[in-house]
């Protein structure tokens, strides 16, 4: 059996980097840019709301997110 590793700690500041970004990128009104860009932005901020929900449960509906206080 090999030996247990301890889980790497959660940069939860360069998360919260890229979670404004995907934030940003989502809330473009009137989209002219890449599209490609903007939907890797929504599987980002997807993939950002499950590892957050892994790391700290289920946050209660209507209420914001973010990885630091």
């Amino acid at each position: 059996m090999p030996p247990e590793r301890a889980a790497p700690a959660l940069d939860l500041e360069e998360l919260q980097r890229v979670l404004d970004w995907a934030r940003q990128q989502i809330h473009v009104i009137g989209w002219d840019g890449d599209r490609a860009e903007h939907y890797a932005a929504w599987a980002v901020h997807y993939l950002l709301g499950q590892l957050h929900l892994v790391a700290n449960g289920a946050t209660p509906v209507a209420t914001p997110w973010n990885f630091r206080s």
